[in-house]
């Protein structure tokens, strides 16, 4: 087994879910405006200026209106789209509803689906021990330039939790990785990126901005910056060349690339943008998302 990410401690046994059933928040109703999505300059491949209508989803009637928008959005998973749509069904897909990038798992290591989970929505809810889902992002990965946004709840922060990675596990090659660490740093939310050797860490930690309420976080990293927001709030600017190069083209959700760092917890909606979007764009999708989710 490779070395864990983050030279953290081994993983905690976590405590049972909270709530029971479906485990859902009462149901937010959310209207959603169209935005604009004119990118940076500081953007990878496609990274030009313009309008985008809302779109990069699949639709199901009698939804609200989809405020997100489809210019430079490079993959989409949002619970709702799954089918059959049953709570306890294993996620064995996860459609990318912007793209071909769906994220696909083996049995029986895959997370379930819960319906009416989140703010009125369904969610994938990983369950901290052998979850995880993988799908290949070549293109948008040789950029290393982009913008995530995840509506997640943690259930469990203890040891290493990790939403998502990108490229091989470290020791291996290089790749950046985004979750919880309960480790020498203290607990916090963390952004790693390596390069190379397991000890070619740029690692920006957030002390204590790990959260057991629901919650849309957003990474956006340029050429020259990262930037980490929870539910819109900016907690982490790093205004430095983060140097890394992803030479691998997978993407995992719920877990590290080596089989490590398991996510327990649930993920509503995560969208991949290739490009760093400006400021406005981020607020507007930020926006959107909190409405239609219920989010504080």
């Amino acid at each position: 087994m490779l070395a864990p990410l983050w030279g953290c401690a081994s993983i905690a046994t976590a405590d049972d879910w909270p709530g029971s059933g479906a485990g859902g928040d009462a149901a937010a109703s959310s209207s959603a405006t169209t935005s604009s999505a004119s990118t940076s300059g500081t953007g990878g491949e496609g990274a030009q200026g313009g309008s985008a209508g809302s779109g990069g989803g699949g639709g199901g009637g009698g939804r609200e209106p989809d405020c997100v928008p489809a210019e430079n959005l490079a993959a989409r998973w949002r619970a709702d789209d799954i089918s059959p749509a049953a709570s306890g069904v294993p996620v064995l897909v996860w459609p990318d509803t912007a793209g071909e990038n769906d994220l696909v798992g083996n049995e029986p290591s895959v997370p379930t689906l819960v319906l009416d989970a989140l703010g009125g929505h369904a969610v994938v809810r990983f369950d901290g021990t052998d979850d995880r889902l993988t799908t290949s992002l070549a293109e948008i990965l040789d950029d290393v330039v982009f913008t995530v946004f995840i509506v997640s709840r943690s259930i469990d922060n203890s040891g290493i939790r990790t939403m998502f990675q990108g490229g091989d596990a470290n020791s291996v090659t290089s790749g950046f990785s985004f979750g919880f660490c309960d480790c020498a740093l203290g607990m916090g939310a963390h952004f790693d990126t390596w390069s190379g050797a397991s000890d070619s860490h740029n690692i920006v930690h957030l002390p204590d901005a790990q959260t057991t309420s629901k919650t849309l976080w957003t990474v956006r990293r340029s050429d020259v910056e990262l930037e980490v927001y929870r539910n819109s709030g900016s907690l982490k600017q790093v205004l430095k060349e983060l140097t890394l190069d992803v030479v691998s083209d997978q993407f995992h959700v719920g877990a590290a690339g080596n089989g490590s760092g398991f996510w327990k917890g649930d993920v509503a909606e995560l969208l991949f943008y290739s490009v760093s979007i400006t400021s406005e764009d981020r607020e507007a999708i930020e926006d959107c998302l909190m409405s239609r989710y219920g989010l504080p």
